[in-house]
């Protein structure tokens, strides 16, 4: 543990005001040990110097005190293998298949052999899957990988390095792991003992927006994904902020209505698609992006790209164009992946014969276009794949956050952006690109991890109910503190 969560983060969740607390959970802050902490001006700050100013930014029960919770919450959820455990954009749609594929990311080892050409094999260190490096007798720590980490490495992209990560707790060194599938499996069931189908949003998403709402906290909701499937998660969310899915909150209490009011006002009404490219010179086709085409090369700039058809223009920040269709989904209540199947095909349909419309072009286009949008409630964007996938899966190339440098803070008249995804590694940004939407600057990892990127676990968020509610409290009191002790230092 940092000396940023040993006492502040952790401990307060004590008196947390829900059921079955984890007084252990998963600090993404501490997740590289030996990581340097920016602040808002890249300048490098001590751990120390963030844990005594996080001990002024939380009160009892683990919520956050003052200024924190005054600024606005905006959100942006990953879809696949964040708050559904399926994942169609890498071709792993099973349930059982996408269990396997998360524990051999949490199954911890180490690396043995491969000394004269010979293959390196991989030696277990525990049986027991964790989201965070466990510590190990005997083991340097930062030697520590997941089995899922050494298949990255070890083995080429391609049909055979999926198999594996999915097939991991039917191999040999895996079989250890089989009997956790079957406990997960029963987390994400919806009578929690193995019947009545599977929950296809997880419960941990549900409760997020269930505290948030009871808090009184203002949210905003934008869902992300590189999949295909937003309108499944769109019907199956837009049932629940209409009251008529299975994990509504029960009726009653003296802020029944104004937590409804709420929730009804969060329903996803637009849907939207996010596309990136490069200009006409080095701009790949739409077969060459599918197909994985390695354009690192080519000049940092983007096109204007409508659907499947790709229209190449020139423009530095005036090249990112979203198109948009309505949300079509209605609001009945379908509980399991079984039962949207009906559903799905109707989304697919209507979404086809809608009309697309380009809202925007131009990154701050863009960015007004998103902000009138959440202004009348929650958003669901499919980012573009073909676009990071033609790159290398570079974090330059991957969803797009734009940031207001003006806006982006804590405290009254603020926004506390949040981006939840689990292809967020523990050592770069990965799949979320970062940037102002001013000036389109990066924002470097150093200073976003942990502040505006936050590491989602399907682990956790299958085993622990409140696992996003604490992420989102741990990321607020960060955020606090960083900016606690930015000012200290400045005074």
């Amino acid at each position: 543990m940092c000396p940023l969560c040993t006492r502040a983060l952790a401990e307060s969740y004590g008196n947390y005001p829900y059921p079955n607390p984890k007084l252990h959970f998963t600090c993404f802050v501490c997740a590289t040990h030996d990581s340097k902490y920016l602040d808002d001006e890249g300048d490098e700050m001590e751990p120390q110097k963030l844990y005594a100013a996080s001990e002024l930014k939380m009160e009892g029960g683990g919520v956050p005190a003052g200024n924190l919770a005054a600024a606005k919450l905006r959100l942006h959820v990953d879809i696949n293998k964040t708050i559904i455990m399926e994942d169609k954009a890498s071709n792993c749609a099973s349930t059982e298949s996408m269990l396997s594929s998360i524990l051999s990311e949490c199954a911890w080892g180490v690396v043995e052999g491969g000394e004269g050409g010979a293959a390196p094999s991989f030696r277990l260190v525990s049986e027991v899957p964790t989201s965070t490096p466990p510590a190990a007798q005997g083991v340097d720590p930062a030697a520590l990988l997941s089995y899922g980490d050494f298949l990255e490495v070890s083995m080429p992209r391609g049909p055979d390095r999926r198999r594996a990560k999915t097939s991991f707790t039917d191999s040999e060194l895996g079989a250890c792991f089989r009997p956790y599938v079957e406990q997960l499996r029963m987390r994400l069931s919806v009578d929690g003992a193995g019947g009545g189908g599977s929950h296809y949003i997880v419960p941990a998403f549900f409760t997020l927006i269930t505290v948030l709402a009871e808090r009184g906290q203002n949210f905003e909701l934008v869902l992300r994904s590189f999949g295909h499937d937003i309108g499944d998660v769109v019907e199956e969310f837009n049932a629940f902020c209409a009251g008529t899915h299975p994990l509504y909150p029960p009726p009653g209490g003296p802020d029944g209505e104004r937590v409804a009011a709420t929730l009804r006002s969060k329903r996803i009404h637009v849907r939207g698609k996010l596309l990136r490219g490069t200009p006409s010179s080095s701009c790949p086709s739409s077969s060459d992006a599918e197909a994985g085409a390695d354009v690192e090369g080519t000049e940092k700039v983007q096109e204007r790209v409508l659907l499947e058809r790709i229209e190449c223009v020139g423009g530095g920040t005036s090249s990112t164009a979203l198109a948009t269709a309505p949300a079509t989904a209605p609001d009945t209540a379908h509980a399991t992946a079984a039962g949207m199947e009906a559903a799905a095909a109707a989304t697919a349909a209507a979404v086809a014969e809608a009309a697309v419309v380009v809202e925007a072009e131009g990154v701050e286009a863009v960015a007004r276009v998103i902000d009138a949008w959440l202004a009348q409630g929650s958003v669901a964007i499919q980012d573009d794949f073909p676009y990071w996938r033609g790159r290398a899966e570079a974090c330059d190339a991957g969803k797009l956050l734009l940031l207001s440098r003006e806006r982006e803070g804590l405290g009254p008249g603020k926004c506390a952006t949040l981006f939840f995804d689990d292809n967020i590694e523990r050592g770069r940004a990965h799949i979320v690109d970062v940037r102002y939407s001013d000036t389109f600057e990066s924002v470097p990892f150093s200073t976003s991890r942990g502040r505006y990127l936050i590491r989602a676990t399907p682990l956790d968020a299958i085993a622990d109910v409140h696992t996003f509610v604490r992420q989102v409290d741990d990321a607020l009191a960060f955020r606090g503190a960083v900016a606690a002790a930015s000012t200290e230092g400045s005074g």
